[in-house]
């Protein structure tokens, strides 16, 4: 027993030992690496303006904004013949206004982005896509549980369309602020997360119907379900393959830190857009949604 007893004590020190190094901070130094462009062009087909960003992207550590991009000309061209050109507003920030009643395009028109800067040429090209209305919104007080404090829970209804490959954007809005958190990113592929699901032409699937409810961080940890008269607006964006992809492995990056020993190595996400000029990677997508909404006031 003595032997045994020794072994423990022992076990108890390494233990301590590893638990102590754990507390160790760890200064993490990279190597600068060449700033990389990137072009933000989530666009969509509704009568208002839209507007593209052109940025370069920055180490990992640094918490500076951003670095816009003067001086581009940017326009887009449609399969209808129309020539849509993007002014710049703001350092970085350009912007395009319709005439009255005017949008870029309608469900199926195909569009080629077109960006030139400091002697480079960027291109792009997309399709506006089909997206299914919205049937209702459901709403249902539930007791205190796992998944979260009581309070009214929410999920939309919709059918996707028959016919595979349709990719989708789901946003809500609560009382008009964007649910913008990693774990409230809320896309489908035809009716379920992904082309391996296979689930097509249906009601989305209940995890992605239910997405409709405020996640709580630890930034905001008491951040409530809806409440009496909360307004909640759900929309559907259609998106393409590229964008889709392009937004799960941004998910996944996102909660990334979630995963502990099992987190993934950190990588950017990869776009649509090229460089015509020297071939050099570009961020970012170049994607014109159609959209379809509900609201819906909470009882």
């Amino acid at each position: 027993m003595k032997y045994n007893h020794n072994i423990y004590v022992w076990g108890l020190l390494f233990l301590a030992v590893i638990l102590n190094s754990c507390e160790d901070v760890i200064e993490v130094s990279t190597d600068p690496a060449e700033p990389i462009i990137v072009v933000e062009a989530w666009l969509d087909n509704e009568p208002r303006g839209q507007t593209i960003r052109l940025t370069q992207s920055q180490p990992y550590f640094d918490n500076s904004l951003f670095t816009p991009l003067s001086g581009a000309s940017i326009e887009i061209l449609s399969s209808d013949g129309k020539l849509f050109e993007f002014d710049e507003l703001s350092e970085g920030e350009y912007l395009w206004l319709p005439l009255q009643g005017d949008s870029l395009g309608s469900i199926g028109t195909s569009l080629e982005l077109n960006i030139e800067w400091d002697n480079r040429q960027f291109y792009a090209s997309t399709q506006i896509n089909r997206v299914p209305q919205i049937d209702s919104i459901a709403q249902e007080f539930e007791e205190e549980s796992i998944l979260g404090p009581e309070g009214v829970r929410t999920q939309f209804y919709s059918r996707d369309p028959m016919g595979t490959g349709d990719s989708f954007w789901i946003k809500t809005y609560k009382n008009g602020r964007f649910l913008d958190k990693p774990l409230e990113l809320n896309i489908a592929y035809d009716a379920g997360f992904d082309p391996g699901a296979r689930i097509d032409g249906l009601i989305f699937i209940t995890p992605i119907r239910d997405l409709t409810n405020p996640v709580a961080n630890d930034e905001n940890s008491d951040d409530p379900p809806w409440e009496k008269d909360d307004q909640i607006q759900v929309e559907i964006h259609s998106i393409s393959n590229e964008a889709f992809f392009f937004l799960e492995t941004l998910r996944d990056q996102l909660s990334n830190g979630d995963n502990g020993i099992f987190s993934i190595p950190l990588s950017n996400p990869r776009g649509n857009i090229v460089d015509l000029t020297s071939n050099e990677t570009v961020l970012g997508i170049f994607n014109v949604a159609a959209i379809s909404r509900a609201s819906e006031r909470i009882d």
